[in-house]
C-alpha cells in the first residue's frame, strides 16, 4: 500500500523500483529526502549540473571579465 502513496510524490523523491522490497534501502533514501528537503527550506540547491571547475574557457567572452 505504501507504494501507491510514493506516486504522489514529486518525481524525484520517488524510489527506485530496485528498492522496493528493501526496507533499509528505503529508509536510508527517505532520510536522503528529508535531508534534501531540509536544506532546500534554508537555500542549498541540488541540481544535477557539476561545479564550475569543469567548464572550459571560451575564446569569444575572454574580454568580458
Amino acid at each position: 500500500m505504501g507504494v501507491l502513496g510514493w506516486m504522489e510524490l514529486a518525481e524525484e523523491e520517488v524510489p527506485p523500483q530496485r528498492i522496493w522490497h528493501h526496507e533499509e534501502r528505503l529508509l536510508e533514501w527517505f532520510d536522503s529526502v528529508a535531508q534534501k528537503r531540509k536544506d532546500r527550506a534554508q537555500g542549498v540547491d541540488y541540481t544535477d549540473v557539476g561545479d564550475d571547475a569543469d567548464m572550459t574557457e571560451n575564446e569569444a567572452a575572454v574580454g568580458l571579465r
